[in-house]
Formats: C-alpha cells, sequence, structure tokens
C-alpha cells in the first residue's frame, strides 16, 4: 500500500490548479445565473474558455506540470461544457460523446497524447493528423478547438438572443457565419473524437499478440 507520506499535497494548491477551481467556480455560477442574466452567464462562460488556454501556459512558465492538473484541466473542461450543452434537449449526445473520449484517452494518463503519436498516429486518418499535429497549433486543430470551446458559448449565446440584445451592432450574416464555422469545427472534433474511441475499443478487443480476442 501506498504510504500517505509519498502524497505531494502541493500540487492541489499550484497556480494552475487553482485557476481550474476558479474556473469550476465560473461555470457553475453562469449556469445557475443563466435565466435571470443571460449575458453575464454568456460573460462567465466565455471566461471560463479562456482560462483554458492560460492554465496551461501558467504550468509551463512557473514549473507547475502535473498528471494530477492535467486531469483536472479536462474534467474541469468537460463539467463546463456539459452544463452549457444542457441548455439543449440534444446537448446531452454531445456531452456523452465528450465524457466517452475522456475516459478512452485519459485510461493512458496525462500523456494520452503520446500515446496515440507512438501507437497509432502512423495508421490514423488525414484528419486526424491534421488536427492534432503541433498540438493543435494548425489550421484544422484551431477548428476543431474553436468547435469544441467555442460553439456551446456561441449556442447559448443565440439561443437566449444575447446576440440581439447586446451586440446588435453585429451584422447578422457575421453571427450566423460564426455559428456555421463553430459548427463546422465541432463536426471535425466529432471525427476525432470517435476515431479515438475506436481505437480504444480495438486495444480492448487485442491480446498480448496483437489478435482480436473472441467474444
Amino acid at each position: 500500500m501506498e504510504s500517505h507520506s509519498q502524497l505531494n499535497i502541493a500540487i492541489p494548491l499550484y497556480v494552475p490548479n487553482v485557476i481550474g477551481y476558479m474556473r469550476l467556480i465560473l461555470i457553475v455560477t453562469g449556469h445557475l445565473i443563466k435565466d435571470e442574466s443571460p449575458i453575464t452567464a454568456m460573460l462567465f462562460y466565455a471566461i471560463f474558455a479562456a482560462l483554458d488556454g492560460i492554465d496551461g501556459w501558467v504550468a509551463r512558465k512557473l514549473n507547475q506540470c502535473s498528471s494530477f492538473g492535467a486531469w483536472l484541466d479536462v474534467i474541469v473542461d468537460n463539467i463546463g461544457r456539459t452544463l452549457i450543452w444542457s441548455n439543449f434537449k440534444w446537448g446531452v449526445v454531445i456531452s456523452n460523446l465528450e465524457w466517452i473520449t475522456y475516459v478512452c484517452n485519459h485510461c493512458h494518463g496525462a500523456g494520452w497524447r503520446q500515446h496515440l503519436s507512438n501507437d497509432s498516429f502512423g495508421n490514423a486518418p488525414n484528419y486526424v493528423n491534421r488536427v492534432m499535429a503541433k498540438n493543435f497549433k494548425t489550421p484544422y486543430g484551431i477548428l476543431a478547438i474553436g468547435g469544441l470551446h467555442v460553439l456551446p458559448i456561441w449556442m447559448f449565446g443565440w439561443k437566449y438572443n444575447v446576440f440581439e440584445t447586446h451586440f446588435s451592432f453585429l451584422p447578422q450574416w457575421i453571427t450566423l457565419s460564426g455559428l456555421i464555422i463553430l459548427i463546422s469545427g465541432r463536426i471535425l472534433c466529432a471525427m476525432v473524437e470517435l476515431w479515438c474511441i475506436k481505437v480504444h475499443i480495438k486495444c480492448l478487443l487485442m491480446d498480448g499478440n496483437g489478435n482480436i480476442k473472441p467474444k
């Protein structure tokens, strides 16, 4: 049994992890006030999404990267997007897809992307490689991540008429074009998620010799 003395209790208090707790407070608060003040809720959602890019930078800058932090970051992401998608009846389908993908990928630990890269990217479809390349810092990656993080916020604003009441200065074609682009990004992201799930299922069906196990 692992001794409790080996636990590093300082890790949960790392700055990027504290940012994660703040993000969780923001998203829960936004969800609770969404009917009273949709614009405030949307602002909280936007800050929640923006901080997702900051905590990783802070972790690297302060040398506070950890497996716990990588786990917490994805958990907070999924909780947040689940709450936003809950505003739509069919949103449960997308949030469940995200949680299933999380289970499939993070069973490999914080280095799940490296694991996929070593074992599976050689046979991956071209669109998967394009999205994953350079840690998502490619046009395909940016489109997919935009669809993942921004689409639910954009659709929330659309549903609650935030664009009409607070961003009426924007031409309708801009909000509509943004919606179409983000939907296309989310479809691309879903294709990658489904591929990750397929890879994980194939691994579950393999025995030690690389043969598919019988039922």
